[in-house]
């Protein structure tokens, strides 16, 4: 109950300062309508629109989870609200689900609109992508959002998490569009998929879709080696639990 009081007051937070849905919504619908405009309201081959698609989906998973964990823990750690919440929750774990169900609502309802947008433009099968959507989306949230809790743990002024988050999330779309020009180095392929969450989060996306077209499973990475990849994004943020502090290391 705590958790969802907490839930509703981080959603608050989050609509209040609507530039967070520029950066995990409005930069993939403004992408995928440019760089599919020769295709609107057209009918054409579905799967590589459908990969594009789960690629930003991929993209609005990591930052989703940056913007909700690690840095967010940074900044309510060091402006005491760490403490004032765990003094009313009882439990920091509480905070941190209630940050993770607010932000896993925005994401559910971000990916709801982008895939609906999608369908009415390129028109697509609308009930298929949101199924393959939110499937990718529950199984890879989870890992990805404890990745980024081990970012809670270091020792760093909350003014740098915001630039911390800009840096990172430029490096995963720079190594994604590595991954892309070098899609048939399988090895090359795997070590990306393991390093880059956005990577990890398509090539997830990919294997479910070729579930229902087998001819294209040659291009998604092996099932094993994607849930090797989520166990050590788990493990990380198992790790991170243990020793994320509520006390403000940097004093005023």
């Amino acid at each position: 109950m705590k958790s969802l009081t907490l839930a509703k007051h981080f959603l608050r937070t989050a609509v209040y300062y609507k530039v967070d849905f520029l950066a995990t919504l409005g930069i993939p619908v403004f992408f995928l309508i440019y760089n599919m405009r020769g295709n609107l309201f057209h009918h054409v081959s579905a799967y590589p629109q459908l990969m594009m698609i789960l690629s930003w989906t991929g993209y609005m998973v990591v930052t989703n989870a940056l913007l909700g964990s690690g840095p967010a823990i940074i900044v309510l750690r060091e402006e005491q609200f760490m403490k004032m919440f765990r003094f009313i929750s009882g439990s920091q774990f509480t905070i941190i689900y209630a940050k993770f169900l607010a932000q896993l609502f925005i994401l559910l309802l971000s990916v709801l609109i982008l895939d609906l947008l999608c369908s009415v433009l390129f028109f697509l099968p609308f009930f298929y992508l949101i199924v393959v959507s939110l499937v990718m989306v529950i199984v890879c949230y989870i890992p990805v959002y404890l990745l980024f809790l081990i970012i809670g743990t270091f020792k760093i002024r909350q003014e740098t998490a915001l630039p911390l988050i800009n840096i990172l999330v430029l490096v995963f779309v720079y190594l994604t569009n590595m991954g892309s020009d070098q899609s048939s180095n399988g090895l090359l392929t795997m070590f990306l998929t393991a390093v880059n969450p956005i990577q990890y989060s398509e090539q997830t996306g990919s294997f479910l879709l070729s579930l229902t077209r087998p001819g294209h499973l040659e291009g998604s990475s092996p099932l094993l080696f994607i849930l090797g990849t989520a166990l050590i994004y788990l493990l990380i943020g198992l790790y991170a639990l243990k020793n994320i502090k509520c006390l403000p290391i940097f004093r005023s």
